[in-house]
């Protein structure tokens, strides 16, 4: 290859992949920076809340203009890119929809799609890439979740071989090819989930401290999520590019040096870059402690609030 070639080559990936900023919203995508199969290296005996996750926040807030907007590429897109944590936000306007529908998370905008279009797209995603396993996270929102619960149930159940509801810990082999849902604040079934604290005030404070802290439950009892959401004061576009530069030097060194190397669990991101996300995927799973539980035997522990570590 001629010295010039390298060169365009070099110049369309760190374009596309937004090299060492961790932020990206050209909605293009150089199919080389795919990560269709990067959990099939995951030993089968390891827990799903032991890996460090790429995940997006409000994962299909395409639309609706700069203070509602949180993404740019589309389901498909995020999945082949390596993507493996979805936040929706659904609900119905009316009482007799017979579909749940896809919103922001303040519930004003409609982002074009169904919830069971999405499943489709992810089992279609899954049937292919039978390695992969897919974390789910529903928020109802509307007047109607009673109606939009019992939607969400028969969902379920349509797809009940197709999706871990239970409240303990998976392992790999037992999900792999399958939706794994996390609980949210207004739909219960699925393995819980407490948020890290790994950012104050938009910065990233103590984190090795607190992934000291926070290694036993991610061994044990849930999936630690790290939201990077957009406050009621910044654009989701402004905040990521702040958070994200933060999030990716982070990972490059905690890669390097860290005694405790992945143990991240979830990182849930705003316009996350595709060299973020390879970062991410490359952190080995949490060496968990010995004797941790798996599966249907896991310990559960109920907490009334999230974990604040220091």
């Amino acid at each position: 290859m001629e010295n010039h070639e390298y060169f365009w080559l070099f110049l369309i990936i760190n374009c596309c992949s937004g090299s060492g900023t961790g932020f990206n919203d050209d909605p293009a995508i150089d199919p080389r920076l795919y990560n269709l199969d990067w959990m099939k290296s995951v030993p089968d005996e390891t827990l799903i809340s032991a890996l460090s996750i790429p995940g997006t926040h409000e994962s299909l807030s395409l639309h609706g203009g700069p203070l509602a907007k949180c993404q740019v590429w589309t389901l498909d897109q995020q999945l082949n890119l390596g993507v493996r944590y979805f936040d929706l936000h659904v609900g119905l306007w009316l009482s007799n929809q017979k579909y749940l529908y896809i919103r922001d998370s303040h519930w004003m905008f409609w982002q074009h799609a169904h919830l069971d279009e999405v499943l489709r797209i992810i089992f279609n995603f899954l049937n292919t890439h039978t390695s992969e396993s897919v974390l789910v996270k529903v928020t109802l929102h509307g007047l109607y979740q009673g109606r939009a619960t019992k939607l969400m149930t028969e969902l379920i159940d349509k797809n009940r071989n197709k999706i871990w509801n239970k409240s303990s810990i998976p392992n790999m082999q037992q999900v792999r090819g399958n939706i794994v849902l996390l609980q949210s604040d207004t739909f219960n079934p699925g393995i819980e989930n407490q948020e890290s604290m790994f950012f104050e005030n938009k910065k990233l404070i103590n984190v090795e401290d607190k992934i000291r802290n926070i290694k036993s439950h991610l061994c044990d009892h849930h999936v630690v999520l790290t939201d990077t959401a957009a406050s009621a004061l910044s654009r989701p576009k402004t905040l990521a590019q702040t958070l994200n530069k933060q999030l990716v030097n982070f990972v490059v060194q905690h890669k390097k040096s860290s005694s405790n190397q992945g143990c991240l669990g979830v990182l849930s991101m705003n316009f996350p870059s595709a060299d973020l996300i390879k970062n991410i995927i490359q952190l080995k799973p949490c060496n968990c402690v010995k004797g941790a539980k798996i599966g249907d035997g896991g310990r559960k522990i109920q907490l009334k609030k999230p974990l604040h570590w220091t």
